[in-house]
């Protein structure tokens, strides 16, 4: 690679991350919490806070245990979450380790058209707990 394509190339790199250094109002808030399915910790899944509005960077993380922490700038969110849990284990003969079977235990309405809603505030840590219904 040239010198000049190098230059080139950083250049179009800042230019594609520039807009994204002014979405936000705030320096960025941790948001942890606990996810529940009536009543019991989500064993794994992920959560997904995206900008009510549609403008400014999707921020998300892992989901273990039924505990999740996300780094994120202030706004209203909406939220998406999807979840698994663990059924069994099937035996392949082709395969020298047992694959593990999940299901998934989120309703549709907590993840693909979301209805939960959190309003993130400027700060250093803000607790959003989620305790969902699968019926």
């Amino acid at each position: 690679m040239t010198r000049s394509t190098s230059i080139l190339t950083g250049l179009l790199v800042f230019l594609v991350f520039l807009p994204l250094t002014g979405c936000s109002k705030g320096p960025p808030s941790t948001v942890e919490g606990k996810v529940l399915v009536d009543g019991k910790p989500l064993e794994i899944g992920s959560i997904d806070f995206l900008p009510k509005d549609g403008k400014g960077p999707v921020s998300g993380g892992t989901i273990t245990n039924g505990q999740y922490s996300v780094d994120l700038y202030p706004g209203e969110k909406t939220v998406s979450i999807v979840g698994q849990k663990f059924v069994r284990e099937e035996k392949d003969p082709a395969m020298s380790t047992p694959r593990q079977v999940y299901e998934s235990v989120v309703p549709p309405r907590y993840n693909r058209k979301s209805e939960l809603v959190a309003q993130i505030t400027d700060g250093d840590t803000v607790t959003q707990d989620f305790d969902l219904k699968s019926k």
